[in-house]
């Protein structure tokens, strides 16, 4: 915001009906805008920003008037302020997405850290902290096998020894792995 100006709008619209006035008595306009600025008290330059001013208001020149310029300002302001507001709701949004993926990950990772045997209570919470995760199904084959996630053939063989001790063979895992046709 600009500083306030020492002379009211009243003064100025005299101080510029006495130039339109007295421009005839002069030689030139600034001759006029001369004699009226030190009446007044002002420089010679602000009687002429004020006059242009003056002239872009009642439409004799192009430009922007005084209560479009207002408007503008007031846009401007606006614009600024919703910018700001933008750039701190990114921030914070920022912020709380990776609180959220901290939190995630601190919470992925429960099963990772197991309590070494004979220190833990005997408690089902500590039972429940040396769980596995449950395991994600990654494929299902066309057979309707279920491939699941980091296991490999480990899985295949666990799903084939049950068919085999069944017929009574005694099998092992190497041997359930050839068995089966898994790698």
């Amino acid at each position: 915001m600009g500083r306030p100006s020492r002379f009211s709008p009243e003064v100025r619209e005299r101080a510029v009906r006495l130039v339109m006035e007295q421009r005839p008595a002069h030689p030139s306009e600034w001759a006029a805008l001369q004699a009226v600025a030190t009446k007044l008290g002002t420089t010679a330059e602000t009687l002429r920003t004020w006059m242009r001013q003056a002239e872009r208001d009642t439409g004799q020149r192009p430009g922007l008037t005084t209560s479009e310029r207002e408007c503008l300002a007031a846009l401007e302001r606006e614009n600024r302020e919703l910018k700001r507001t933008n750039e701190i709701l990114k921030t914070a949004s920022a912020f709380v997405a990776q609180a959220a993926l901290d939190r995630r990950s601190k919470s992925a990772r429960w099963w990772r850290t197991s309590t070494p045997i004979g220190i833990g209570s005997g408690s089902s919470r500590s039972a429940a902290r040396c769980r596995s995760p449950p395991r994600r199904i990654t494929a299902i084959g066309f057979d309707g096998s279920i491939r699941h996630a980091g296991r490999g053939a480990h899985d295949a063989t666990r799903r084939c020894i049950p068919q085999f001790s069944a017929s009574g063979t005694r099998t092992t895992r190497s041997t359930a792995r050839a068995k089966c046709g898994s790698s």
